[in-house]
Formats: C-alpha cells, structure tokens, sequence
C-alpha cells in the first residue's frame, strides 16, 4: 500500500513498481583522504555532499574551500559542476614524514579528513572498505547493485567493497558477478565477490 504522507490514508498498489531516491538539500559534506599513499606520488582524497539522510546530493553545485598546511598541494577551492554529480576526487600530494589534514567548507557545512602520512614502498598500506552491503536482490535490501558500488567509491570513498546478499543463485549470482567486475579498478577500487549464507 502507499500513502501520500505519513499518517495519511492509504490505498493498495497494483503491479510491479519501482522507487529512486533522489537526494535532498545538501546537509553533510565529506572529505575522505588516503591514509596512507607512497610517499612522493599522489594520494586521492574524495569529497562528497549528502543530505541529511546520507542519500547523494547530486544537483550540488556550491563551492567547497580547503585549508591544509601549505606543503599539502590541493587548490584553495573547487566549484562543484553537474557532471561532478555531488562527488569530486582529488589527487593530493602530502608531505613525506608529517602528519597531514585537510579542513573542507561550503557555507555552515565542514568537515575534516583523517590522518594522512605518506609511507615507503616497503611499508603497509591502511585501506577501508564495506563486506556486508544488501541491495534489491536481498529481501531485506533495496537498490540498485550498482548503486551500492557508485555510493561506497564516490561517496564513502572506500577503497574495496562487496555485495553480500543471501545465498544468490542463478541469475542473480551472474548479476551480482558482472556488476562487481563493472566496478571492479585496480590500485583505486577493489570489488570482492560475496553472498551472506
């Protein structure tokens, strides 16, 4: 059944139908940087807009300013376009040997970035991802499966990430294969392959 509102009278829906969330006013800004990029090349750091829900805030299209120490080489601001669609990657070059921070601003909004200290080539990298992500082919998921991918890369700025819906199979194994394959980047974007048994 749906209703108008919350509270309001509802009638039932006949058929197959489908709902996309579409982002509201920009409410929460983020500024994800890597943690630990090789020293002397270029580490990405993603900033993203959201509304107040979390979902995407693609029709942004504010300013967004930086504050960094002033070896940290990212531009003093970046105006947000349509084609950006609320997320922007950048590649940053920190300092070697020093703990770094970017402050990121648009209006009232604000944000800070982790940690970045760049490491050797013989040192370990830190990366974040996500396992445990349902979408429409999960009975208790909704959304697009590419969806999840796009939102955990551009708005999460994770570095790896797996669809682990209950037990697919059939057809809904070959989706869940083909789309990770689709986001699947090497050295930026890891997809793993996955199911929750």
């Amino acid at each position: 059944e749906i209703s108008s509102f919350a509270g309001s009278a509802s009638r039932p829906l006949e058929g197959k139908f489908r709902l996309q969330a579409v982002g509201g006013p920009p409410a929460s800004l983020r500024c994800v940087a890597e943690s630990r990029p090789l020293a002397e090349e270029t580490g990405r750091v993603t900033v993203a807009v959201t509304d107040q829900y979390g979902n995407p805030a693609e029709s942004f299209l504010g300013e967004v300013k930086f504050v960094a120490d002033q070896k940290v080489k990212i531009p003093a601001a970046y105006t947000f376009t349509k084609v950006d669609r609320g997320s922007k990657d950048f590649d940053v070059r920190f300092p070697p040997n020093e703990v770094s921070r970017i402050v990121a601003s648009s209006g009232k909004l604000a944000t800070i970035s982790i940690p970045v200290l760049p490491r050797q080539a013989d040192e370990d990298g830190i990366y974040f991802g996500d396992i445990h992500v349902h979408c429409e082919i999960s009975g208790d998921g909704v959304g697009d499966p590419d969806l999840a991918y796009d939102y955990g890369r551009r708005f999460m700025g994770l570095d790896f990430a797996a669809l682990s819906d209950h037990s697919p199979r059939g057809r809904n194994w070959q989706r869940v294969r083909d789309v990770g394959k689709r986001h699947h980047s090497p050295g930026k974007f890891v997809t793993l392959l996955g199911f929750e048994w």
